[in-house]
Protein backbone atom coordinates (compact mmCIF):
# COMPACT_ATOMS: atom_id res chain seq x y z
CA UNK A 1 0.00 0.00 0.00
CA UNK A 2 2.29 2.53 -1.18
CA UNK A 3 2.33 5.66 0.33
CA UNK A 4 4.44 8.01 0.51
CA UNK A 5 3.35 11.74 -0.09
CA UNK A 6 3.94 10.32 -1.66
CA UNK A 7 4.48 8.82 -1.36
CA UNK A 8 2.02 9.31 -2.03
CA UNK A 9 3.75 10.34 -5.23
CA UNK A 10 2.73 7.00 -6.54
CA UNK A 11 -0.06 8.41 -8.83
CA UNK A 12 2.81 11.23 -10.29
CA UNK A 13 4.73 10.44 -13.65
CA UNK A 14 8.39 11.47 -14.15
CA UNK A 15 8.02 13.43 -17.47
CA UNK A 16 10.79 13.35 -19.74
CA UNK A 17 11.98 15.97 -22.08
CA UNK A 18 14.45 16.20 -25.01
CA UNK A 19 16.08 18.86 -27.21
CA UNK A 20 17.85 18.87 -30.71
CA UNK A 21 21.63 17.41 -29.79
CA UNK A 22 20.95 16.55 -26.03
CA UNK A 23 20.99 13.17 -24.52
CA UNK A 24 17.24 12.09 -23.29
CA UNK A 25 17.18 11.17 -19.75
CA UNK A 26 15.99 7.18 -19.30
CA UNK A 27 12.56 6.67 -18.79
CA UNK A 28 13.03 4.04 -16.18
CA UNK A 29 14.27 5.08 -12.58
CA UNK A 30 14.12 3.15 -9.11
CA UNK A 31 14.28 3.90 -5.63
CA UNK A 32 14.87 1.81 -2.34
CA UNK A 33 14.44 2.73 1.37
CA UNK A 34 14.44 1.80 4.69
CA UNK A 35 11.42 3.11 7.42
CA UNK A 36 11.83 2.32 10.82
CA UNK A 37 7.78 1.62 10.12
CA UNK A 38 5.43 0.95 7.21
CA UNK A 39 2.34 3.05 7.61
CA UNK A 40 -0.27 3.29 4.81
CA UNK A 41 -3.04 5.30 5.32
CA UNK A 42 -2.33 6.14 8.89
CA UNK A 43 -2.26 2.59 10.11
CA UNK A 44 0.86 0.54 10.59
CA UNK A 45 1.50 -2.68 8.14
CA UNK A 46 5.01 -3.32 9.40
CA UNK A 47 3.58 -4.27 12.94
CA UNK A 48 5.51 -0.69 14.50
CA UNK A 49 8.89 -2.69 13.06
CA UNK A 50 11.23 -1.33 10.57
CA UNK A 51 10.40 -2.13 6.90
CA UNK A 52 12.63 -2.30 3.82
CA UNK A 53 10.61 -0.76 0.67
CA UNK A 54 11.76 -0.57 -2.91
CA UNK A 55 10.25 -0.21 -6.75
CA UNK A 56 10.97 0.50 -10.36
CA UNK A 57 9.27 3.03 -12.61
CA UNK A 58 9.08 3.29 -16.27
CA UNK A 59 7.44 7.19 -17.42
CA UNK A 60 7.14 8.02 -20.63
CA UNK A 61 7.09 11.38 -22.45
CA UNK A 62 3.49 11.28 -23.85
CA UNK A 63 2.39 11.04 -20.12
CA UNK A 64 1.92 7.27 -19.58
CA UNK A 65 4.04 5.19 -16.40
CA UNK A 66 4.12 1.93 -14.68
CA UNK A 67 6.10 0.65 -11.94
CA UNK A 68 6.20 -1.71 -8.84
CA UNK A 69 6.35 -1.06 -5.48
CA UNK A 70 7.35 -3.69 -2.86
CA UNK A 71 7.52 -3.49 1.04
CA UNK A 72 7.84 -5.88 3.72
CA UNK A 73 5.24 -6.36 6.12
CA UNK A 74 3.84 -7.81 9.22
CA UNK A 75 0.05 -8.08 9.40
CA UNK A 76 0.36 -11.69 7.15
CA UNK A 77 2.34 -15.09 6.57
CA UNK A 78 3.25 -13.50 3.27
CA UNK A 79 5.69 -11.33 4.50
CA UNK A 80 5.83 -9.16 1.61
CA UNK A 81 3.19 -6.77 -0.09
CA UNK A 82 3.97 -5.83 -4.06
CA UNK A 83 1.77 -3.38 -5.93
CA UNK A 84 1.76 -2.88 -9.79
CA UNK A 85 0.68 0.23 -11.48
CA UNK A 86 -0.14 2.25 -14.68
CA UNK A 87 -1.75 5.23 -15.41
CA UNK A 88 -1.63 8.52 -17.25
CA UNK A 89 -0.18 12.15 -16.54
CA UNK A 90 -1.08 15.22 -18.14
CA UNK A 91 -1.50 19.10 -17.19
CA UNK A 92 -4.49 20.91 -18.61
CA UNK A 93 -4.23 24.73 -17.92
CA UNK A 94 -1.56 24.55 -15.24
CA UNK A 95 -3.53 21.27 -13.37
CA UNK A 96 -1.83 18.22 -13.26
CA UNK A 97 -4.41 15.45 -14.13
CA UNK A 98 -3.34 11.79 -13.01
CA UNK A 99 -5.30 8.12 -13.65
CA UNK A 100 -4.86 4.78 -13.38
CA UNK A 101 -5.05 1.61 -11.78
CA UNK A 102 -3.45 -0.24 -8.88
CA UNK A 103 -3.10 -3.59 -7.78
CA UNK A 104 -1.76 -4.69 -4.19
CA UNK A 105 -0.29 -7.94 -4.33
CA UNK A 106 0.16 -10.41 -1.33
CA UNK A 107 2.09 -13.97 -2.22
CA UNK A 108 0.52 -16.47 0.06
CA UNK A 109 -1.87 -14.26 1.20
CA UNK A 110 -4.16 -13.16 -1.67
CA UNK A 111 -7.07 -12.57 0.19
CA UNK A 112 -6.27 -8.98 1.01
CA UNK A 113 -5.95 -8.40 -2.45
CA UNK A 114 -6.98 -5.22 -3.67
CA UNK A 115 -7.22 -3.61 -6.76
CA UNK A 116 -8.26 0.42 -6.84
CA UNK A 117 -8.39 3.07 -9.99
CA UNK A 118 -7.19 6.24 -8.92
CA UNK A 119 -7.89 9.96 -10.08
CA UNK A 120 -5.43 12.82 -8.94
CA UNK A 121 -5.48 16.46 -9.25
CA UNK A 122 -2.17 19.20 -8.99
CA UNK A 123 -2.07 22.65 -8.48
CA UNK A 124 0.93 24.54 -7.12
CA UNK A 125 2.38 22.31 -3.90
CA UNK A 126 -1.35 21.04 -3.34
CA UNK A 127 -3.02 17.76 -4.49
CA UNK A 128 -5.74 15.79 -4.36
CA UNK A 129 -6.30 11.67 -5.03
CA UNK A 130 -9.29 9.71 -4.82
CA UNK A 131 -8.59 6.53 -5.01
CA UNK A 132 -12.17 3.67 -5.66
CA UNK A 133 -11.92 0.04 -4.70
CA UNK A 134 -13.19 -2.38 -7.63
CA UNK A 135 -12.80 -5.51 -5.42
CA UNK A 136 -13.09 -5.70 -1.83
CA UNK A 137 -10.77 -3.82 0.21
CA UNK A 138 -7.95 -5.51 1.51
CA UNK A 139 -10.29 -8.77 2.68
CA UNK A 140 -13.07 -6.65 4.75
CA UNK A 141 -16.28 -8.13 4.11
CA UNK A 142 -18.84 -6.37 1.60
CA UNK A 143 -16.54 -3.54 1.43
CA UNK A 144 -16.23 -3.47 -2.76
CA UNK A 145 -16.75 0.32 -3.53
CA UNK A 146 -14.56 2.06 -0.92
CA UNK A 147 -13.47 5.42 -1.54
CA UNK A 148 -10.24 7.32 -0.23
CA UNK A 149 -9.98 10.30 0.12
CA UNK A 150 -6.41 11.96 0.29
CA UNK A 151 -5.30 15.80 0.37
CA UNK A 152 -1.71 16.74 0.26
CA UNK A 153 0.83 19.54 0.02
CA UNK A 154 4.11 19.62 -0.49
CA UNK A 155 5.87 22.68 0.22
CA UNK A 156 9.77 23.42 -0.53
CA UNK A 157 11.50 25.39 1.92
CA UNK A 158 14.92 24.84 0.29
CA UNK A 159 16.72 23.74 -2.49
CA UNK A 160 17.20 20.77 -0.22
CA UNK A 161 14.27 20.74 2.51
CA UNK A 162 10.59 19.93 1.84
CA UNK A 163 7.96 19.80 4.43
CA UNK A 164 4.97 17.65 3.57
CA UNK A 165 1.36 17.40 4.97
CA UNK A 166 -1.48 15.15 3.99
CA UNK A 167 -4.95 14.36 5.38
CA UNK A 168 -7.19 11.59 4.29
CA UNK A 169 -10.77 10.19 4.61
CA UNK A 170 -11.97 6.60 4.49
CA UNK A 171 -15.59 6.70 3.50
CA UNK A 172 -15.87 3.31 4.51
CA UNK A 173 -18.30 0.44 2.78
CA UNK A 174 -19.30 -2.90 4.59
CA UNK A 175 -17.60 -3.75 8.08
CA UNK A 176 -14.97 -1.29 6.63
CA UNK A 177 -14.12 1.45 9.24
CA UNK A 178 -14.19 5.04 8.53
CA UNK A 179 -12.37 7.65 9.41
CA UNK A 180 -9.08 10.11 9.33
CA UNK A 181 -5.43 9.72 8.85
CA UNK A 182 -2.95 12.49 9.43
CA UNK A 183 0.78 13.02 8.42
CA UNK A 184 3.45 15.85 8.64
CA UNK A 185 6.57 15.75 8.06
CA UNK A 186 10.25 16.79 6.57
CA UNK A 187 12.27 15.55 4.19
CA UNK A 188 15.86 16.73 3.20
CA UNK A 189 18.00 15.87 0.14
CA UNK A 190 21.40 14.75 1.18
CA UNK A 191 23.07 14.48 -1.96
CA UNK A 192 23.73 11.73 -4.17
CA UNK A 193 20.42 10.70 -4.63
CA UNK A 194 19.90 10.35 -0.75
CA UNK A 195 17.27 11.30 1.34
CA UNK A 196 16.18 11.55 5.28
CA UNK A 197 12.61 12.22 6.24
CA UNK A 198 10.74 12.27 9.58
CA UNK A 199 7.28 12.55 9.95
CA UNK A 200 4.18 11.76 12.53
CA UNK A 201 0.95 9.76 11.81
CA UNK A 202 -2.34 9.76 13.88
CA UNK A 203 -5.89 9.00 13.06
CA UNK A 204 -9.03 9.72 14.46
CA UNK A 205 -12.76 9.16 13.62
CA UNK A 206 -13.46 5.02 13.55
CA UNK A 207 -9.24 4.67 13.02
CA UNK A 208 -9.03 6.54 16.46
CA UNK A 209 -5.48 5.95 17.62
CA UNK A 210 -4.05 3.09 20.22
CA UNK A 211 -0.19 2.70 20.70
CA UNK A 212 0.01 1.41 16.90
CA UNK A 213 -1.77 4.14 15.33
CA UNK A 214 0.43 6.94 16.34
CA UNK A 215 3.80 8.02 15.85
CA UNK A 216 7.24 9.14 14.18
CA UNK A 217 8.31 7.46 10.95
CA UNK A 218 12.22 7.99 10.16
CA UNK A 219 13.42 7.06 6.91
CA UNK A 220 16.34 6.69 4.53
CA UNK A 221 15.99 6.35 0.97
CA UNK A 222 17.82 7.23 -2.39
CA UNK A 223 16.64 6.99 -5.74
CA UNK A 224 18.46 5.82 -8.59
Amino acid sequence: MKKTLLAIALSSATFVSSAPLMAQESPFSSNVGLFSDYRFRGLTQSDTKPALQGGFDYANANGFYAGNWNSSIGFTDAGIESDFYFGYATELGGVGIDVGNLYYYYPGATAGDTNEIYLGLSAGPASFKVSYATSDYFGVDDSKGHIYYNLGVSIPVSDKVTIDGSMGYHAGKGAQAKGYDYLVGISVDVGNGFALGVSYVTTSGDLKPSADDKGAVISISRSF
